[in-house]
């Protein structure tokens, strides 16, 4: 009866413990020394396809990634990053791995703990782009206030000769398309003032909307 009793506690932990270890939103895998899974929760099976991850002779990198040789910068016992790698669900997503290693009963074996950060780079990869851009508005917009500055004063100097003409001088005509030169240039650097402004503003006004 104890012994019976011992089975039924050791059971009952055990479903407590696969219920832990299942309930791990990242996948998680016990691998060996040799890359092969001892062990994977349900997220690890699905990532990779499967219902439920067996353990015969199945190698991590296959099993993940379908790919036939260990990843790239795979540093078993240490922390390391997978970047834009595909798993066996078609997507291309980069992972940032916690691999700790353990001994048990004679087993080396390591537990690898899969963090899904492709979203969290897409969105710092976003955030650098909109900084670039927001910088690129500032800078665009001091160049824009010191080419208007003297621009404003030619303009008016310009339009100021035209008024103390009387419209007979040789050079009348000249003075005139001066002053229409001085307003293209004025029309021009506003025009690209605005572009630099809506361009600067709408990656952020993106991330506002997708968070």
């Amino acid at each position: 009866i104890d012994r019976l009793a011992k089975l039924e506690q050791a059971e009952i932990l055990k479903q407590q413990w696969d219920s832990t270890f299942n309930a791990i939103t990242e996948p998680v895998a016990i691998i060996d020394r040799n890359f092969n899974v001892v062990r994977a929760n349900s997220t690890f099976a699905s990532f990779s396809n499967q219902t439920v991850v067996t353990t015969t002779n199945q190698k991590c990198y296959e099993k993940l990634f379908g790919r036939p040789s260990p990843c790239d910068g795979c540093k078993l016992g240490e922390r390391f990053e997978l970047d834009t790698v595909q798993t066996q669900d078609k997507a291309t997503r980069t992972f940032m791995v916690s691999s700790q290693s353990f001994e048990d009963e004679g087993l080396k074996a390591y537990i690898n703990i899969y963090n899904d950060m492709t979203e969290k780079r897409r969105l710092e990869r976003r955030l650098l782009e909109s900084a670039k851009l927001a910088e690129l508005g500032t800078v665009g917009g001091s160049i824009a206030h010191e080419l208007n500055n003297p621009i404003a004063g030619m303009l008016t100097f310009a339009q100021l000769i035209r008024m103390d003409l009387k419209g007979n001088e040789p050079y009348y005509e000249d003075i005139l398309e001066i002053e229409k030169g001085i307003l293209r240039c004025r029309d021009i650097i506003q025009n690209l003032l605005s572009s630099i402004r809506k361009i600067a503003t709408e990656p952020v006004k993106s991330l506002k909307e997708k968070k």
